[in-house]
């Protein structure tokens, strides 16, 4: 889990990290820079591509939602868009963008 090369995580010397979570569609972590007063979560997503994935991942990212009170940056490739404005060059399938939001 989390070991199949899709998610990359890079930093300078002066950045630590604190890998907190770890699964196949994410890594949480909290980033801080002994340079500055920096620090962060950040989350870094390559989501799946099937529904019933998708869906655990989103219960999955509510719930460190919830636990984080500081700043959170969320990035990555989510598989899909949220409106079929966001969309070009070929349509969507109205199943997937309701899929592709939380419930």
């Amino acid at each position: 889990m989390g070991r199949n090369g899709r998610i990359w995580l890079l930093w300078k010397n002066s950045a630590q990290k604190q890998v907190e979570k770890l699964s196949e569609q994410f890594i949480h972590c909290t980033l801080s820079d002994s340079t500055s007063d920096f620090k962060s979560k950040l989350t870094v997503v390559y989501a799946k591509n099937d529904s019933p994935t998708r869906a655990q991942f989103w219960l999955e990212l509510i719930g460190i939602g919830r636990l984080t009170h500081e700043c959170w940056i969320i990035a990555g490739d989510f598989n899909n868009v949220l409106s079929s404005e966001d969309r070009l060059g070929s349509l969507c399938c109205q199943v997937k963008l309701k899929t592709s939001r939380p419930a």
